[in-house]
């Protein structure tokens, strides 16, 4: 029915000006925000149902476009919609929606900008240009899960963006652009690195090729629960969630349902490997940023070796904090976004200091908002072809015969791949 969706389209069109309008009008009356109450009257909408595809925010067009007819559209010359500002005066021509164009209009830069479409806000909106397009290694479906994954986040953790946006006197837009902005360029500015003991590096060097995950050794220096991370990662993810017949994903969260030993198994080498990023040339990450004092991941290895960028945009995803810590639901609240396209909802902003901590930051290796470290999830396995460089001290609390066997380990490789460009870093 061309003529029914003409009209929608039309409504659509309209409304959205409207409320482009009334965001305008409550900005510029808002000269004191801890005085504008408004802010706080939140609408949550319920939660989007289980599955993949887009959670709309789009309002139920009135019943009355369903009576329309073709012969009835046909009287009618569509006009062009100009909304007056505040000022009364009307937009630029960029600016006015011609709804002739029954196809849909195409989106200028600068309405681009101003649109939140489908989406909780117009950054999430502008985040998404492009997200088709956008290739990551990993399991079927990943892209489809943070997908859904950063919008309900996004929902869920508006009353935090808000509060944050009152502590600094400022829009919930405006936080969440300068929080993405901050985003993007500490992930930006950071290398990608994976802590390793010491005494699993030969077997990774010179036998396996290749790390390996709980699944596999079923050994870990963190967290030994493989129903725990499994479930973790089919919720971060949708790792192996086509294998669970049926059951709904969070029938799993919590204890819950056992996932099958089938499960577990498929795919295991597969699984993702956890790094973390730091901008500081041999991967420290503490309160200083520097080596010494020791990294906060010794417990995971003080051999801290160092990923090819290149290679790690195109496999890894990234969170600013433990993205297992099943103090709040992973995945859902704060979850791991693309490398090389990070989203604001994977800093999860809970501090003492509300919105200000944004003014505070100072990089991805000094750790100053309250967590111990970042972390990457490195997708479709993590290989020494991956590898650009190993890096020890005893400054990172490595021993002298460690850091002596450690060079033995290298030698070894460097003879059987003569051709791999693999630094030994020692500082």
């Amino acid at each position: 029915m061309p003529a029914r969706r003409l009209a929608r389209e039309m409504l659509e069109r309209f409304l959205a000006r409207i409320r482009k309008s009334d965001r305008v009008q409550r900005d510029e009356k808002a000269v004191n925000p801890l005085l504008d109450l408004s802010i706080y009257n939140i609408d949550f909408p319920a939660p989007p149902r289980a599955g993949r595809g887009r959670w709309s925010r789009k309002k139920n067009i009135p019943d009355i476009l369903e009576d329309v007819t073709p012969e009835e559209t046909k009287k009618e010359t569509p006009e062009v919609v100009a909304v007056p500002d505040q000022s009364g005066v009307e937009p630029p021509k960029s600016e006015v929606i011609d709804t002739q164009d029954a196809a849909g209009p195409q989106k200028t830069e600068g309405e681009r900008k101003i649109d939140r479409g489908d989406y909780e806000s117009i950054v999430t909106n502008n985040y998404f240009e492009g997200w088709d397009e956008l290739e990551i290694e990993g399991n079927a479906g990943i892209k489809d899960t943070i997908r859904a994954n950063i919008i309900q986040a996004e929902e869920r953790n508006e009353l935090t963006y808000k509060g944050a946006a009152v502590d600094l006197g400022i829009s919930v837009e405006e936080f969440k652009a300068r929080l993405q902005e901050k985003v993007e360029e500490m992930v930006a500015r950071a290398g990608f690195f994976r802590a390793t003991e010491f005494r699993v590096l030969e077997q990774i060097m010179n036998v396996d090729g290749r790390w390996k995950s709980q699944f596999e050794t079923a050994t870990s220096n963190g967290l030994l629960n493989p129903q725990c991370r499994a479930k973790s990662e089919m919720r971060m993810f949708g790792f192996n969630e086509a294998e669970n017949f049926g059951v709904l994903i969070e029938q799993y969260a919590f204890g819950g349902e056992r996932l099958s030993d089938e499960v577990l198994a498929k795919d295991r080498e597969r699984r993702p490997i956890y790094g973390y990023f730091s901008d500081e040339d041999h991967g420290a990450i503490n309160h200083t940023g520097k080596i010494p004092p020791s990294t906060n991941l010794q417990k995971y290895g003080a051999v801290n070796v160092k990923i090819k960028r290149e290679r790690a945009l195109e496999k890894a995803t990234v969170t600013f904090h433990d993205s297992l810590d099943h103090s709040f639901d992973p995945g859902r609240d704060w979850p791991p976004t693309p490398a090389v396209k990070p989203h604001f909802t994977s800093f999860r902003f809970i501090h003492p200091d509300g919105g200000h901590l944004l003014e505070k930051l100072k990089g991805p290796s000094v750790m100053n908002w309250g967590e111990d470290y970042t972390e990457v999830q490195y997708h479709g396995q993590l290989t020494m072809d991956d590898v650009e460089s190993i890096h020890i001290s005893t400054k990172n609390l490595l021993y002298p015969e460690e850091i002596e066997e450690i060079r033995r380990i290298f030698h070894e490789y460097k003879q059987r791949h003569p051709e791999s460009t693999i630094q030994l870093i020692e500082f």
